[in-house]
């Protein structure tokens, strides 16, 4: 003998009323759900925003650089201290683009090492440039080369007497 199969509105009879009360609580809860995911939205539309709309980075704006060094020393000259727009990769991307007519520049990571060759007087000038994608826009450093002070002379005193 098969069994009869009891309709939905009949099985939902026997459940009770705990059948409404349930549909009521999930409403509730699912609207809670969605109240903290829109506080969530708000406070990150920013972050939100920028990933759907990204602006392209602003461009590296390279400022000219002052340094001093004796004839015969080095300096270490912090370039990117005083330039525009950049971001914590450029330091790597330092490149010397032009360089002084008498002395040795190199660029390191976020900087460029001058070293004055002992002929060296005056003003020397090279310039560099940060790349960032295409683009490497550059900027000059100028070096005063001060003399290196008189050398002491070995004197050899004999006492005769």
């Amino acid at each position: 003998m098969i069994a009869p199969v009891a309709s939905p509105a009949a099985q939902n009879r026997r459940k009770g009323p705990h059948l409404l009360q349930d549909d009521r609580v999930m409403s509730i809860l699912t609207g809670l759900v969605i109240v903290v995911a829109m506080v969530t939205l708000a406070q990150r539309s920013d972050e939100l925003l920028s990933f759907f709309f990204r602006e392209a980075p602003a461009q590296v704006a390279p400022q000219n650089d002052e340094a001093e060094v004796v004839a015969g020393g080095s300096t270490i000259i912090d370039v990117l201290a005083n330039d525009l727009n950049l971001a914590p990769a450029d330091a790597a991307n330092v490149r010397i683009v032009v360089s002084p007519a008498c002395g040795a520049v190199e660029a390191t990571d976020g900087g460029v090492l001058y070293v004055a060759s002992d002929r060296c007087e005056g003003k020397q000038i090279f310039a560099y440039c940060v790349a960032r994608g295409d683009s490497c826009p550059t900027a000059s450093v100028i070096v005063t080369i001060t003399p290196a002070g008189p050398r002491a002379a070995l004197v050899h005193a004999s006492a005769r007497g």
